[in-house]
């Protein structure tokens, strides 16, 4: 082969060597940009999802009230909270994507990459769907406190929502988006063990009723859940100097030490009952420290939605795309 014919070949070999090397690189960086749409997409379905549950959770606490002491003491709290919860779910019903995908997701090997979890969905509406029984049981005065306050409201309704939070996790990009959907994962999972906390022991405190070993345990489980979340061990010094901020405006250390306080006063009167807690003292403290984790869930996530904007932005550019 003469020398000329050589460097043709290498040529032609090398060619073919970089375009396959573009090509894998645009395909790849198609990929993350696909990829980033549908997590901002389950990103924009959590705030319907985690505004339906800041109001479940509301109305399973003034249930565990209502159940707890005579009726009639939060009977009109209960029912105007009812309609606040219809508001959210309406709302998440009509503003909820479920079946957001990809053309990539006609390629088996991509589907799960690029597609939400849409049966996830659906289960979670279905469950949604139980609430109106949930709450003819209550008016009815069937079913004990832990049937509707951990079996129905807890274990059917929340725990259905909690796991569709979860799905913006499966989509992260990069770095940054993975660190804030970590934040937010925290942040939904100690929001909602601060209100299980909460509501947990409504009943004893309420009559005034010893805890049993088991119910401790749980109790303690939950409590130990409700502080996943700790705004000191974000890695990230902007994200860490912004949630510090919000917990000291909402005097969150003071909260802290009174909630406590009183799983001390809980801790030494298990077995008398005397607690010396008013019920919805605890309540009300207990629903104060959820609203600082609901602020700080805000924040993370306008700053998720900005890092997934910028993210998809630099693909456009990186794959040669117009703005």
């Amino acid at each position: 082969m003469k020398i000329t014919s050589k460097i043709k070949l290498i040529g032609i070999i090398s060619l073919m060597i970089l375009l396959l090397a573009t090509g894998y690189f645009l395909f790849n960086a198609y990929l993350k940009y696909e990829t980033a749409g549908i997590f901002k997409t389950a990103l924009n379905n959590n705030i319907y999802l985690h505004r339906a549950l800041s109001e479940i959770e509301e109305e399973r606490g003034i249930t565990a009230l209502y159940i707890s002491s005579k009726k009639s003491d939060y009977k009109d709290l209960m029912l105007k909270q009812r309609k606040q919860t219809n508001r959210a779910i309406k709302e998440l019903k009509e503003n909820l994507v479920k079946d957001k995908s990809s053309i990539l997701s006609f390629v088996e090997d991509y589907r799960e990459k690029v597609s939400l979890n849409t049966r996830l969905y659906n289960r979670m509406l279905t469950q949604l769907a139980t609430l109106s029984r949930i709450r003819k049981l209550v008016d009815g005065s069937q079913g004990g406190f832990s049937e509707i306050v951990l079996n129905k409201y807890t274990d059917k309704i929340i725990k259905s929502i909690m796991k569709n939070l979860q799905q913006p996790i499966k989509f992260t990009v990069d770095l940054k988006i993975k660190e804030l959907t970590g934040i937010l994962n925290d942040l939904y999972v100690s929001q909602e063990y601060t209100g299980l906390t909460r509501d947990y022991l409504t009943y004893n405190l309420i009559k005034h009723r010893p805890v049993g070993a088991q119910e401790i345990i749980n109790w303690t489980n939950f409590y130990g859940k409700s502080v996943k979340y700790d705004p000191v061990l974000i890695i990230n010094d902007e994200f860490r100097k912004q949630a510090l901020e919000i917990y000291k405006k909402k005097h969150a250390k003071q909260i802290d030490k009174k909630i406590v306080s009183y799983y001390i006063k809980i801790m030494r009167n298990l077995k008398t009952g005397r607690y010396g807690i008013v019920p919805l003292d605890w309540f009300t403290i207990f629903t104060k420290k959820m609203d600082i984790l609901i602020k700080s869930i805000e924040l993370f996530h306008q700053e998720s939605i900005e890092a997934v904007d910028d993210f998809l932005n630099n693909r456009y550019i990186i794959m040669g795309c117009p703005f």
